[in-house]
């Protein structure tokens, strides 16, 4: 006969023995979750018009990927390490917090997607050329910019948040200024968005709407366009301006002189 006290070691011990197979689930979820897709230096990869679902968790690319009519949806990163390579294709990258480009991204006909997410606020990291690039919110996330880079989009520049809830696009640090280059051959689909220290240097964007909570420092903006900055002319001394005009004065007695002959 199996004494109590025997019975009640026995019942905790497998009760210690589900918390610690619970805990390494949760680990190996939790690690799971973190790695997501990396492909590493050397390696390359085609996904022709495969689709990967991410479910949150980040895309890191060390070696070479090429979308084709491919789609990675729901990463929570997509990063271009140095020496890394996306080719686009006509392909779709979503995700919902920080794009980095470290290395080489090929636009082709794509699009790239933000879209809301658990994170509250995602990123953009160094110099990207886009074809398609978009933003869209509905509950007035802020997309924060590297200060001095800038994002060109050649085909459609989407940005939509919600009346009351605007998208939010800032510099990363206040007062120092991100750039947007919507340049000649694209178009934009632009509403419900503030603007914080980020300048567009291209086609003016969203020139008939308002700046919906942001800081300002928005020169391109919302029919805010700056003046043409010329190379500044050197302020001459009196003196010089004497001689200027002596040398104009010869010039032209010179050319009456060959006039005549």
């Amino acid at each position: 006969m199996i004494q109590p006290t025997r019975i009640a070691r026995i019942r905790r011990n497998r009760s210690s023995l589900v918390v610690w197979l619970l805990a390494g689930f949760l680990a190996l979820s939790a690690t799971a979750a973190t790695a997501g897709w990396q492909i590493p230096a050397g390696a390359t990869v085609q996904l022709s018009d495969g689709h990967v679902g991410l479910g949150g968790t980040d895309l890191v690319v060390s070696g070479s990927l090429a979308l084709g009519a491919g789609t990675v949806e729901m990463a929570r990163a997509i990063s271009i390490n140095p020496g890394g390579v996306i080719d686009a294709g006509n392909g779709l990258l979503e995700l919902t917090g920080t794009w980095s480009n470290f290395g080489s991204f090929l636009a082709g006909a794509s699009t790239v997607r933000f879209i809301d997410g658990v994170l509250a606020q995602a990123g953009v990291n160094g110099d990207t050329l886009f074809h398609d690039l978009s933003f869209i919110s509905s509950s007035g996330k802020t997309h924060v910019l590297a200060v001095g880079s800038t994002q060109g989009i050649d085909g459609l520049l989407t940005i939509l948040g919600l009346s009351g809830q605007a998208i939010q696009m800032a510099s990363a640090t206040a007062n120092q200024v991100a750039y947007m280059n919507l340049l000649p051959t694209g178009a934009q689909n632009i509403h419900n968005v503030g603007v914080s220290d980020i300048h567009a240097i291209g086609q003016p964007q969203a020139p008939d709407e308002t700046n919906q909570g942001g800081s300002g420092n928005d020169l391109g903006w919302f029919g805010n366009t700056a003046l043409i900055e010329g190379i500044p002319l050197p302020v001459l001394s009196p003196g010089w301006l004497a001689l200027l005009g002596m040398l104009l004065i010869l010039v032209v007695a010179r050319k009456r002189r060959t006039q005549t002959r």
